[in-house]
C-alpha cells in the first residue's frame, strides 16, 4: 500500500500557527566562533514563520567544508510557542520544559547520542 507523501515544511509550520490548538517550538542552530547574547526581544510568528521557510533541514556542503576549530560552539536557540483554541499563536517565554526537554522530546538527543 501507498504511503501518503509527507507533508511540505510550509505545511508542516502552516498546520502548527494557522490551525490546531496546543505547543510547539522552533529549533535554531548557531553554530560560530562569535560571542553573542539574547536581545530580549520577543519573536512574532511571522518571525518565526520567515526563518521556517528560509532555513535549511542541513548544513550545506559548502559550509561543511570550512575548516572549524575548537573555538567554535553549537547553540541551540529554542522557541515554544502556545497556540490557543480560539487565537494566534505566541511565544511563551519563559518556556514550560527545560532545554533538554525539548531536545529528548525531538528526538535530537537520541540521534546526537548515536553518533
Amino acid at each position: 500500500m501507498r504511503q501518503p507523501p509527507e507533508p511540505s515544511h510550509g505545511q508542516y509550520i502552516k498546520s502548527h500557527f494557522f490551525s490546531s490548538p496546543g505547543y510547539f517550538r522552533i529549533l535554531v542552530f548557531v553554530i560560530t566562533d562569535q560571542p553573542f547574547n539574547s536581545s530580549g526581544k520577543i519573536i512574532s510568528k511571522e518571525a518565526a514563520s520567515y526563518w521556517f521557510k528560509k532555513g535549511l533541514n542541513k548544513i550545506p556542503g559548502e559550509i561543511k567544508k570550512l575548516p572549524f576549530a575548537d573555538s567554535y560552539d553549537c547553540n541551540v536557540l529554542i522557541y515554544e510557542f502556545k497556540k490557543p483554541e480560539s487565537d494566534d499563536a505566541y511565544l511563551l517565554d519563559p518556556c514550560n520544559i527545560t532545554a533538554d526537554e525539548h531536545l529528548e522530546r525531538a528526538k535530537i538527543t537520541t540521534q546526537l547520542n548515536r553518533k
